[in-house]
């Protein structure tokens, strides 16, 4: 019986998340540059958070992100993320919406058991190639579908 609670509890968030991902699709820019991007993320969690979001060509960094819970903002802004280009026209990231809010899930998760490191998010583009645990845990958080 418990196992089949857990597998209807993982297909509804997977379902609840998918819903959300093409929701977020639909809400934001095609393409942002790395300061529109920067500004529409910081409307999106308000006033608190006004110069504490900084994308570079590496990354998305976001100070005291353990303070937003709201999956649909880690998903709308992952999709932002996902969406800016640099100075080329190039994306930033060719990671999915659903890893990169997969993964702040992943530092949502660890800051609330006391990991000072993930209070603050900082989503890497790509991968880094020492970085096997966070590709394992971001795999292992989008298989049960923790956005």
């Amino acid at each position: 019986m418990v196992a089949v609670v857990a597998v209807v509890a993982v297909v509804v968030n997977h379902i609840v998340s998918i819903a959300e991902c093409n929701k977020a699709e639909k809400e934001v820019e095609d393409e942002y540059t790395i300061d529109e991007a920067e500004t529409a993320i910081e409307e999106v969690l308000g006033d608190d958070y006004q110069g504490k979001v900084t994308i570079t060509e590496d990354q998305l960094y976001i100070k005291d992100s353990d303070q937003i819970t709201s999956r649909y903002d880690r998903i709308l802004i992952s999709k932002i993320y996902q969406n800016t280009v640099d100075s080329e026209g190039n994306k930033l990231t060719d990671r999915t919406t659903y890893g990169l809010a997969a993964e702040w899930s992943g530092h949502n998760f660890m800051a609330f058991f006391g990991a000072k490191r993930a209070i603050d998010l900082n989503l890497d583009s790509r991968f880094r190639d020492n970085a096997w645990y966070t590709e394992w845990g971001t795999v292992a958080l989008m298989i049960i579908g923790a956005l």
